[in-house]
């Protein structure tokens, strides 16, 4: 459910390879995310294959926010689909957590700052 991409400087970008981030796989997430948020500064989730989340996958979301967040690090959300964006943003997500169009936006960003920010 949760895939590895590429490694990027401060950054590590996985995919969530499931139509719907939910109830039934919420768990599933946490656990596959966990290693990642204690070994990056930036964790970026692809979301371009989600077509839903419901609150345990907005819950989900925002346990990885803290505990990334704890280790010193920040998560990134690219490509949320149109469905996935509205739900963010329904609950005001993206007041929490930056969204992206893609995965290149946000290394095009990281990229034009400092290495220390």
């Amino acid at each position: 459910m949760l895939n590895f991409v590429r490694s990027e400087g401060r950054a590590d970008v996985y995919r969530v390879s499931a139509p719907t981030l939910d109830l039934h796989n919420a768990q599933a997430f946490r656990s596959g995310v966990a290693p990642a948020a204690r070994n990056v500064r930036i964790v970026i989730l692809d979301l371009s294959q989600v077509r839903f989340i419901d609150s345990a996958g907005i819950a989900a979301l925002l346990g990885l926010v803290r505990s990334v967040g704890e280790a010193g690090g920040t998560v990134k959300l690219a490509s949320p689909t149109p469905e996935v964006r509205s739900i963010l943003q329904l609950v005001r997500m993206h007041r929490i957590v930056d969204l992206y169009n893609d995965v290149d936006e946000i290394f095009r960003e990281l990229r034009a700052r400092p290495a220390a920010a």
